[in-house]
């Protein structure tokens, strides 16, 4: 659910069913300057300046063990973990607030994540809302979708994995070089998988 003020006040302005919470709005949202991926939340231009979101659904863990759920956002996000408050991140900056979670493999919970942009100078900045939820699983599980990518390699003469990140140009300065959504375990996995990688 998509509001035009920063309150989540009245009804919703947009309503709909999204893949994943990868949102970067602002600058890198108008039409013909978005180089970024698909699988990045874009949204009608009322919404690249003050707004508000809140997404519910479900998890559920494809592997027993800890996991570390994060919340990076530029504004205030809030990730809600069966009912109660899991992570409360301020995002005066563009911050990364993380918790572990012991799940159980098939478990479902319920999360559900409010976002308001609400950081000093909101208006001033070419940047609009951002906030992506991320996860980490322990080291030996793997995601059925990637574990269907290492069943291909598994019976390939060869195995090309593309990888990427999500910055543009302009970005923010990143303090290391690791891969978002767990595309060094998919690496791993198929080169395992497939000498020929």
């Amino acid at each position: 659910e998509y509001w035009t003020n920063n309150r989540m006040e009245g009804d919703p302005s947009l309503v709909r069913t999204e893949r994943q919470v990868n949102m970067n709005l602002g600058f890198y949202n108008y039409d013909g300057l978005n180089g970024q991926s698909s699988k990045l939340t874009k949204l009608p231009d009322p919404f690249n300046g003050m707004m508000s979101a809140r997404w519910t659904g479900s998890i559920a863990a494809p592997e027993t063990g800890e996991y570390t759920l994060s919340i990076t956002s530029l504004g205030s996000g809030k990730l809600y973990f069966d009912g109660e408050v899991l992570i409360d991140n301020k995002g005066e900056t563009v911050e990364t607030t993380e918790a572990k979670v012991n799940l159980v493999a098939g478990e479902k919970h319920d999360i559900r994540i409010e976002y308001r942009t609400d950081w000093p100078n909101t208006l001033d900045s070419d940047f609009g809302g951002l906030i992506r939820l991320g996860w980490v699983p322990p080291a030996d599980a793997v995601d059925p979708t990637m574990q269907e990518a290492v069943d291909l390699a598994a019976r390939s003469d060869v195995a090309i994995v593309v990888v990427r990140t999500y910055e543009s140009e302009g970005y923010i300065d990143r303090s290391d070089l690791d891969l978002p959504n767990n595309q060094e375990q998919l690496i791993s996995e198929v080169a395992a998988a497939n000498p020929n990688t």
